[in-house]
């Protein structure tokens, strides 16, 4: 019976072999010095490294975090948060350009909880190495995945940027006729359309060009002192006209404790809080109120925008964070691009923070700006797949 076992054993462990040999997917199990225990056919391929040995020092330095922050910051995703994390290197197959994307797993303890810095080990073999942590990666090649994206980006971009300026000759000229027509004529109230129309337009282009530059790594936000109060002044002025148009009441407030400046980016803070505030004013009814807060614990500061508008249903808030998604309320028509609030999180990611957002309906919503307060040095902007769902983005 012994026997039967053993070799039923032997059957199964030479299966799990051959899958993991033929897998498209690379897999890579490595100690906790960065030796490789086991590395398939794609993994060998992809990422050129063989049992027995150790991992190069570069490949080492993107998963354990010796060389820089950034790898720290990888190692921190892949093993205390099992993310995925994207490698770029001449180093990956044989000096041509690649890119790959690794993924580790958190593992399960004997005891059945999750531990960070262990991994689970596909053979009993790679599990009598002791108490030294264990890491699992998947290793696969996206180079055409990025490749594909790379032409897409640079096709909106150059399709934006050819719009932009029929548009910007467009509005003038819109203008220019608004000026000389009476108010009271047909005229008038047609051409007041098409100058709305073609606003609306230019921000949708801005918008996409903001998002491909983004996704590119190419929007420059480089850190510089922040006046907090100006900032805020700043957004409001920009939405002031829209503001008196619909005659809303705004508070503005400042809690003690507030720095004079911090390090972060002006422009693109602006950018948020004008996208925040312009959200606001949008839905909260004529008449009605909209707050703006600045507060610091002393290492984050944050700013708040409250409106007292219609509000959202947990559904709405749960796809606040997906391209040209934008509320639709009966009886309201929709005027937003749907692409705001995901501008603004990947700016605010970019500088270090976080947007949480709350809302309740026919009461409103608050979006809540998280920045720390010395900032963090420029780094390649990350795109993730999902947004976290109280993380908020911009309609």
């Amino acid at each position: 019976e012994n026997a039967h076992l053993l070799q039923r054993l032997k059957r199964e462990r030479n299966l799990l072999r051959d899958i993991l040999t033929n897998m498209a997917e690379g897999v890579l199990v490595t100690d906790g010095t960065g030796k490789v225990l086991l590395a398939n056919r794609a993994a060998t391929a992809l990422l050129h490294v063989h049992e027995g040995e150790n991992l190069s020092p570069w490949l080492l330095s993107q998963v354990s975090g010796e060389k820089g922050e950034e790898a720290s910051d990888n190692r921190r995703i892949v093993e205390f948060e099992g993310r995925t994390i994207s490698l770029s290197s001449a180093e990956l197959s044989g000096g041509y350009e690649m890119r790959a994307s690794l993924l580790a797993e958190p593992t399960v303890a004997s005891n059945g909880r999750a531990q960070p810095n262990e991994q689970v080990a596909p053979e009993p073999s790679v599990t009598q190495v002791g108490a030294k942590p264990l890491s699992i990666y998947v290793a696969r090649d996206i180079t055409h995945e990025a490749q594909v994206e790379r032409m897409k980006s640079d096709f909106v971009a150059y399709v934006s940027h050819e719009l932009r300026t029929p548009l910007t000759t467009i509005k003038m000229l819109v203008r220019l006729l608004l000026m000389d027509t009476a108010k009271e004529t047909k005229a008038y109230e047609y051409l007041s359309i098409v100058n709305t129309q073609v606003e609306r337009q230019a921000r949708l282009i801005n918008n996409l060009l903001d998002i491909t530059r983004l996704e590119a790594g190419k929007y420059d936000l480089p850190p510089e002192p922040v006046d907090p109060r100006r900032v805020v002044q700043n957004a409001f002025g920009a939405c002031r006209p829209l503001i008196e148009e619909k005659q809303l009441r705004v508070e503005i407030s400042y809690a003690d404790g507030i720095p004079e400046t911090f390090i972060s980016n002006n422009n693109g803070l602006e950018q948020v809080l004008i996208n925040l505030l312009s959200n606001a004013v949008k839905f909260t009814p004529k008449g009605g109120l909209i707050s703006i807060s600045c507060r610091s614990d002393g290492e984050t500061i944050c700013f708040a925008v409250r409106d007292s508008g219609v509000g959202m249903t947990p559904e709405q808030l749960g796809r606040i964070f997906t391209k040209f998604y934008t509320v639709h309320y009966p009886r309201k028509k929709g005027e937003g691009t749907g692409l705001g609030l995901v501008i603004s999180d990947m700016i605010i990611k970019k500088l270090g923070g976080r947007i949480n957002v709350t809302s309740q309906v026919n009461v409103g919503s608050c979006f809540e700006v998280y920045l720390p307060i010395k900032g963090l040095p420029p780094t390649k902007a990350t795109v993730p797949a999902e947004a976290q769902s109280v993380v908020a983005q911009i309609p």
